[in-house]
């Protein structure tokens, strides 16, 4: 694809299947997993949007910020730029979050992190939009407080994307905001924090992957009217996704895989309907659905969910190239899940 055709592309312009830069970005979210000080190293095995091999007689990719992270290794971000060979100009600067633990196993460990890290029962308004019905989880609201305050040589995230989207020289690439699982939790809270400075006049793209719910009806339809094009990708065979608007289907997700949970989530299922009777929870309308399917990897519950929930699950149906660590060693299980 062309540098225009990219700008085009990656806006949903132009009739230009989204699915290459799906995989880009997806790309870059199973690189966000890796140890810090592999990050940058791996960014030359990213192919160009819509190839299916490195090629920098095209275009290349490259972290431009970061990669931050705060003390505990809990929330990390970094901002990759795709810059056209010819021209030497980026098309598209991209911030990558990763907010889960990657010490964190499977994906049930994931789910309780979360309702306890994102204080999922307390919902309060948005800062930059006090007087609207739109609430979220009061916990998304202290990690967006840590996104803010990460820094690199010197720069927060809004002060670099704000001068690297308005420097002329940069002729306005396209900012996509992307996140796997968490991190996709993340991304529709931090894309419209970053709108809301008012000093990017670029188009912001909000990206997701395997997200969980963070705020009620009244968000979604916000999130909705605030990005008229977004990606929001989900396996329905994953259950993080369905937290928390869908805690039932949970329990039944792999009835047709012959597995029921153990006694543990069912006990925990109970916990967090309990808790979360009379609050409300709704994924944005746009969205892209992967059929998923039994995996013959995952003989228990867990390790199923375990499986659907992995990048490697999510890159498949979208036909792209998973990128491994540099050396190709030290997967993360929520890169690639290997059942134990």
């Amino acid at each position: 694809m062309t540098p225009q055709e990219i700008k085009q592309g990656a806006v949903g312009q132009g009739g230009i299947s989204a699915t290459p830069f799906a995989i880009s970005y997806l790309q870059l979210c199973q690189i966000s997993y890796f140890q810090t000080d592999q990050i940058a190293e791996a960014m030359p095995s990213v192919p160009p949007p819509g190839e299916t091999a490195p090629d920098s007689s095209i275009g290349s990719w490259s972290v431009v910020w970061g990669p931050a992270k705060d003390w505990d290794d809990s929330n990390l971000a970094y901002a990759a730029a795709y810059t056209d060979t010819a021209s030497n100009v980026p098309v598209l600067l991209v911030v990558c979050l990763r907010g889960t633990d990657v010490h964190v196993d499977d994906p049930w460990g994931i789910l309780k992190q979360l309702f306890e890290d994102l204080r999922v029962p307390d919902q309060v308004p948005l800062p930059w939009a006090p007087g609207s019905p739109a609430l979220i989880a009061k916990g998304t609201l202290s990690a967006l407080d840590v996104i803010q305050k990460l820094s690199s040589n010197g720069q927060s995230l809004s002060d670099f994307v704000t001068g690297y989207l308005n420097n002329s020289a940069n002729q306005q690439p396209v900012l996509i905001v992307t996140g796997h699982s968490l991190g996709g939790a993340l991304t529709t809270v931090v894309a419209p924090w970053l709108q809301s400075l008012g000093s990017i006049t670029a188009p912001i793209v909000p990206a997701t992957f395997a997200a969980p719910t963070v705020g009620n009806a009244d968000f979604a339809t916000l999130f909705g009217t605030d990005f008229s094009y977004s990606l929001r990708y989900w396996n329905d065979y994953d259950i993080v996704p369905n937290a928390w608007w869908n805690l039932p289907g949970i329990a039944t997700i792999y009835q047709p895989c012959n597995l029921t949970p153990p006694g543990y989530v069912t006990d925990g299922l109970t916990h967090f309907e309990n808790e979360l009777k009379g609050i409300s929870y709704v994924q944005p309308a746009a969205s892209t659905q992967l059929s998923g399917s039994c995996s013959s990897l995952g003989t228990s519950w867990v390790d199923q969910a375990g499986v659907q929930h992995s990048t490697h699950t999510y890159m498949a149906p979208l036909g792209g190239v998973n990128i491994m660590p540099p050396g190709g060693v030290g997967v993360p299980s929520i890169v690639d899940y290997k059942p134990g």
